[in-house]
C-alpha cells in the first residue's frame, strides 16, 4: 500500500500507530498494519511534517509508538495457522448461475 493511502485510513480513524518489528517500520490506524519498507524511520512530528497535518488537526489525532507488542504477530505463518479449503461460491438470478 502507498504512504499517502495509509496515512488517509490513519487520519480518517484519528489515529496513527507506528511499530518497529525486526528493523521494519509499521504504521497503522487501528485496524491495519502497513510496512513501510525503504523509508526513514517516522515519529510524530515527521508524520506531520510530511502529510501537511497542522496542530489544529494533530490535535485530533491520536498517536502511538509501540514496540515489543505482545498480541500482535507480524510474521508470515504462525504455528497454530490452519489451511482454510476453498467453498465453491455461486451467485443466483433466476435461471442465471455465476460461479
Amino acid at each position: 500500500m502507498k504512504f499517502k493511502a495509509a496515512i488517509s485510513l490513519c487520519k480518517r480513524a484519528k489515529q496513527v500507530i507506528l511499530l518497529e518489528h525486526k528493523s521494519v517500520q509499521w504504521i497503522g490506524d487501528g485496524s491495519a498494519l502497513y510496512a513501510l519498507y525503504d523509508m526513514p524511520k517516522l515519529d510524530e512530528g515527521a508524520i506531520c511534517a510530511v502529510c501537511d497535518i497542522s496542530d489544529s488537526q494533530a490535535e485530533k489525532i491520536k498517536f502511538m509508538q509501540l514496540s515489543n507488542p505482545e498480541k500482535i504477530s507480524l510474521e508470515h505463518n504462525e504455528p497454530d495457522e490452519i489451511l482454510l479449503t476453498p467453498e465453491a461460491l455461486a451467485v443466483k438470478k433466476g435461471s442465471l448461475e455465476l460461479l
